[in-house]
């Protein structure tokens, strides 16, 4: 089910898109009506069908659609952010059950109030506000729009299927036709158009217009009586109508459009769009056929259609894919208006027609970017608020952040959202991460909260998520949690995917959804984590609240294990951030990134000292990846490198832009900033001794890795690890290498001359 209302997500947006290029198009036709541009507006045609047909495409500044108001964008995201119904499938093909979910938990952590069976007359009914409640968070039309576009989409390929199928019934009994004087005629007209297939021609009493069909084995097919009303000029002027649909692949082109009005079935404008497109097709077939009579035979051609079509009766409709000679008598006008104003060459496409075509299906077919006006910045916007100062700095996965205080990370968030006044005993607030998954507009907020300062498999902690997107769709689906993350030993056998078991739930009087995620192995028993999934005031929240997990040695450990006392005090006491008084969610003495000024400025007060940061080195071949202020004593994030005072720390690796020949890309470059040294040249080995600029450097090699400030295996990494490090004006500074052998005294050197950002901004 969530991989059917994702396909028809995406073919809602792609039907809204090309809306919009149809309304272009119409409006083209009728100010071009007069002037002959029916082979470019048949060329234009083809671009609102690729759109039709591929939902995905790529971003481009250029894109139409980002110049225009977000409309189609609202109702996309208006599309994402409708929940839906908790009752999923799972991986494994079984539907998931709508009874509530069973799932083994220790003793100490009891099962929350899960749904039950329709309760006794006597049990008192739920109040309006609890039924109201559980329906928000529980229903959405979502599912019943997918299964009727997908029903849509099978009846109709029924219909066209069903009629294909009676079009060649129909036709099984026409004949061959053997006239010498029609198949010399054919020939002719096939050695015209530059046809080497020999296409068969048939006689038929089941239309009254002659038509080409066959996508494998084309065939033309002509009324019986052909003979008794069109003389062999004329002959000659439909048979060359027919081959010129056959050259110009317009029945293969028809099948698409047959496609694209069962994906889109709901929308009239692309019914309206296939009808104009078929006139336009017939305009253009005509050009395509007096560009080989020429200007002189024009006239008589014309005249052959005017026959047709008062001696043809125009035929029934059908759904099967043909190419009749004459289908509307209201484009007949359009096709004889063409015809008298046909000059020779003046139907084909220029090359500045050619050009003009692929630029503007570069800007029509190409997605607008992700970005989104006027609201506060995301996570993976690469922008933050407006401040004075000229730091910014975006990283390479810039679609995600982490921030060591919620007020930080509001900045970033997009969107309001409750966090809980009271965590179990001993927990605090270890990080908050915001990041994009799929293909999301908007950000999810994730929070966690850590016991002590253990690491895995010790440590003991849990997430609290928020999120305007739907997490049943996004975290706690199938889609995007497939993936197989285990540290279980090999001897279990091989990993299956994670997959989900939804369950109606309520936890301290709160409907929700228990999702419970299993990821089992070939030859061990499954491992499962239980997360809590509930909607409040437009926004979705969860609690992954337990975790069973194994080492690699196999030994079974809880991550995450909070009581369900405990849990149901939490969710009692979710408020927004300005209603906080419990819980300590300012992130202070703990390690925190560099984004922009404000984090540049409270990096300065914690340091006491204008910080030196350069956005390149010296051969201009590096590039500053990361920034972030280590707090001393700070325990909550696992570094093995704890520099015992407050430091800056700015990494520097090869631009990967420029795909450098003399650098490894693996190559870093860490340097130090603080009012205290933080390692001893002592405990290494020390090589030489410069003076550069004045400045005396150490140059160090730590070949022991006594100071593991890049955290690599010296087993597995035999890279050289070497320390340069000075004094100035009271700033001691470590500017610690791994590879990067070339130009290290130089890129030092530009390291010492930089300027600090107050000076380079006076």
């Amino acid at each position: 089910m969530q991989r059917i209302q994702t396909i028809f997500h995406l073919f809602l947006t792609a039907s809204l898109a090309s809306t919009v290029l149809i309304l272009a198009l119409l409006a083209f036709r009728k100010l071009f009506k007069k002037t002959p541009s029916s082979k470019l507006a048949y060329a234009l045609w083809l671009l609102v069908l690729i759109k039709l047909l591929v939902p995905l495409a790529p971003q481009s500044p250029i894109s139409l659609f980002g110049l225009m108001p977000q409309a189609a964008t609202q109702a996309d995201s208006a599309m994402r952010q409708t929940p839906p119904v908790p009752s999923l499938s799972v991986d494994d093909g079984t539907a998931a059950s709508t009874q509530p979910v069973v799932v083994p938990v220790p003793e100490d952590h009891p099962q929350p109030e899960t749904s039950e069976p329709p309760a006794p007359a006597s049990a008192p009914p739920a109040s309006p506000l609890e039924e109201k409640a559980s329906g928000q968070a529980r229903w959405s039309p979502l599912p019943i729009v997918a299964l009727s576009w997908l029903a849509g989409f099978a009846v109709l390929c029924l219909c066209f299927l069903i009629g294909t199928l009676r079009f060649e019934f129909k036709f099984r009994s026409s004949r061959r036709i053997e006239d010498p004087g029609i198949r010399s005629a054919l020939e002719k007209c096939r050695r015209k158009l530059g046809i080497k297939r020999p296409i068969p021609i048939h006689e038929t009493y089941g239309l009254r217009s002659p038509f080409l069909y066959g996508l494998a084995r084309p065939k033309i097919y002509l009324p019986a009586d052909i003979a008794v009303i069109a003389n062999s000029r004329q002959l000659e002027h439909i048979l060359l109508h027919e081959l010129t649909h056959y050259k110009r692949k317009d029945l293969w082109i028809n099948l698409l459009w047959m496609l694209a009005a069962a994906l889109h079935w709901y929308n009239p404008f692309v019914w309206l769009a296939i009808r104009k497109m078929k006139a336009d097709r017939e305009v253009a077939c005509d050009a395509g056929v007096l560009e080989v009579l020429g200007e002189r035979e024009s006239a008589a051609y014309g005249r052959t259609l005017l026959l047709l079509s008062k001696v043809l009766a125009r035929s029934s409709r059908t759904a099967a894919n043909f190419s009749p000679f004459f289908e509307h008598e209201h484009e007949m006008k359009r096709r004889i208006t063409m015809i008298a104003k046909f000059r020779k060459g003046s139907y084909r496409l220029s090359a500045a027609a050619i050009l003009a075509l692929l630029a503007i299906g570069a800007v029509v077919l190409a997605q607008a970017p992700n970005t989104r006006t006027g609201a506060a910045p995301q996570a993976g916007s690469g922008q933050a608020q407006a401040h004075t100062a000229s730091f910014h700095l975006v990283r390479i996965n810039d679609w995600s952040k982490w921030f060591s205080s919620l007020e930080r990370a509001n900045d970033f968030s997009g969107f309001t959202y409750k966090v809980p006044d009271y965590l179990p005993e001993g927990y605090r607030l270890e990080n908050i991460n915001l990041a994009k998954y799929m293909d999301m507009n908007d950000n999810v907020v994730a929070i966690t909260v850590k016991n002590g300062y253990e690491v895995f498999p010790h440590e003991k902690a849990f997430e609290l998520l928020a999120s305007k997107e739907n997490l049943l769709d996004t975290i706690y689906s199938s889609q995007s949690g497939g993936e197989v993350r285990t540290n279980a030993p090999a001897t279990w056998g091989p990993a299956d995917p994670q997959f989900f078991k939804y369950a109606d739930a309520t936890f301290a009087g709160i409907h929700g959804t228990l999702v419970s995620r299993i990821q089992t192995y070939a030859w061990h028993l499954p491992e499962t984590a239980k997360s809590f999934v509930w909607q409040d005031e437009g926004i979705w929240y969860a609690v992954d609240y337990f975790s069973e997990n194994h080492t690699r040695e196999g030994t079974l450990t809880h991550r995450s294990n909070v009581t369900m006392p405990d849990l149901e005090k939490m969710l009692h006491s979710y408020v927004f951030p300005e209603q906080i008084k419990q819980v300590d969610y300012t992130g202070e003495g703990i390690t925190f990134p560099l984004y922009d000024g404000k984090d540049l400025q409270k990096a300065e007060e914690a340091l006491g000292f204008d910080i030196n940061i350069s956005s390149t080195l010296a051969d201009g071949q590096w590039k500053l990846m990361d920034a972030r202020l280590n707090k001393a004593g700070d325990r909550t994030r696992y570094f093995k490198f704890r520099p015992a005072v407050d430091t800056l720390e700015t990494s520097y690796q090869p631009d990967p832009d420029l795909k450098s020949t003399v650098y490894s890309m693996n190559d870093t470059l860490n340097l130090y900033q603080s009012k205290a040294p933080i390692v001893d040249a002592a405990k290494m080995t020390v090589l030489r001794t410069l003076d550069l600029d004045g400045v005396r450097v150490t140059v160090a090699e730590d070949g022991k890795r006594f100071y593991d400030v890049f955290e690599v295996d010296p087993k597995k990494d035999t890279r050289r690890q070497l320390f340069y490090l000075w004094e100035k004006d009271g700033i001691y500074f470590t500017a610690a290498f791994l590879g990067l052998e070339p130009n290290q005294e130089e890129n030092v050197k530009s390291l010492i001359g930089a300027p600090a950002l107050d000076e380079k901004k006076a």
